[in-house]
């Protein structure tokens, strides 16, 4: 704008001849224009700020709007979710099963708000009804099928492969379990602590951090099973057979072990007994135990108050494998092979170590009476 002025200064300067009315009329027409521009751009700025508010206005009503339905959405939840409670508080199990279904549902929908909330309903359920003295009563033998239904929801994958329930602790601690089907399953942070379970089956599932202190298992299936992270101590086992199974970290620990089969199953950081037990500590007892054929590598059967009774190691393999302080009592090792295994100070009578290949043993310990160890020869000296 200067510049034009400059432009029609040095004009007038030039044109003496030029009317000053002519000049003032060019002035003015400029005058004029400089204003429409100015006109112009206020304008515009206006309608700039009008769309401001008119775009303020309507992200402020959307946000309203969306809050209304979250508010709404909630309410609905809110509604579904006493309706569910309520279904699985009716006399008639169908209607429970269907309340069950109707949770789940919920669940899976919106986890962050009912996950957690729903799964501990439906252990609280199953402590509820498997507690009562009709159902003890009436399902020695088999489970119900609401209870079957809602073990299934927790630990069995849905239509999409997912397991809705995984992260969160299932309490399942007190409960009489009697006839369940576990099989397939994937069972991770449960607590089973004094549960009551017989004629079950946790074939081809896979347990991860599981606690069952305290527990009585009777006639128990757990074939082909992987273990990690599984806390045995203080149980009873009766008729077990862990056959084929994959075991690490597990605990067994002042347990009773009866009748249980570890065929062809490998166990790794395994502990029959507690390596730092006190004096007062309670005792580990394992009779008929069938480890045939079976892989041990770090496993821990040492203390004083550890008795393995007529079992049988026949043709397995056992590396860092310690019997230190036990009192082993009609045990056979024929044909197994045993690698850094320690017997120091345990008592051994009516052990066998027929045929059986020894590597880093103590030989004195083992050449005693009661022990079998004949065609028995040193790794390190076996030709065949």
């Amino acid at each position: 704008m200067f510049d034009i002025l400059k432009q029609i200064w040095i004009f007038f300067l030039s044109n003496q001849t030029a009317s000053a009315l002519t000049f003032f009329s060019f002035l003015f027409a400029i005058f004029v224009w400089l204003l429409s521009i100015f006109q112009s751009r206020k304008k515009a700025k206006r309608q700039d700020i009008k769309q401001q508010v008119i775009h303020l206005s309507q992200k402020k009503q959307a946000e309203n709007q969306d809050k209304q339905i979250q508010i709404q959405q909630k309410l609905l939840c809110d509604t579904r979710f006493s309706f569910g409670i309520e279904l699985l508080g009716n006399q008639n199990e169908s209607t429970r099963i269907g309340g069950a279904y109707h949770l789940y549902s919920l669940a899976n929908e919106y986890p962050d708000e009912y996950l957690n909330p729903v799964c501990e309903i439906f252990c609280a359920h199953i402590r509820t009804i498997t507690n009562g003295k009709n159902y003890q009563e009436n399902y020695k033998e088999k489970p119900s099928n609401e209870i079957q239904t809602i073990i299934d929801l927790l630990f069995k994958k849905n239509k999409d492969s997912n397991l809705i329930f995984d992260d969160c602790k299932k309490k399942l601690n007190n409960t009489f379990l009697n006839g369940i089907d576990f099989g397939n399953t994937t069972l991770n942070n449960v607590d089973f602590e004094n549960v009551r379970i017989s004629k079950v089956s946790f074939s081809y599932a896979k347990l991860n951090n599981v606690v069952f202190l305290f527990a009585k298992l009777n006639n128990v299936q757990i074939t082909s099973t992987v273990l990690n992270d599984i806390n045995f101590s203080f149980t009873v086992l009766n008729d077990i057979s862990f056959g084929n199974a994959k075991l690490n970290d597990i605990y067994f620990e002042y347990s009773s072990l009866t009748d249980v089969d570890f065929k062809i199953a490998k166990l790794s950081n395994v502990y029959f007994s507690d390596i730092s037990a006190y004096d007062t500590c309670p005792e580990t007892i394992l009779r008929n135990i069938n480890f045939q054929d079976a892989t041990l590598y770090n496993v821990y059967f040492n203390n004083d108050y550890l008795i393995l009774d007529d079992s049988n190691f026949r043709n397995a393999t056992l590396t860092n494998v310690y019997f230190n302080d036990a009192n082993l009592s009609d045990v056979d090792f024929e044909n197994a092979k045993l690698t850094n295994v320690d017997f120091s100070n345990a008592g051994l009578f009516g052990v066998s170590f027929t045929k059986t290949v020894l590597s880093r043993y103590g030989s004195k310990v083992i050449d005693r009476k009661g022990c079998s160890i004949e065609l028995t020869k040193p790794k390190e000296e076996n030709t065949e």
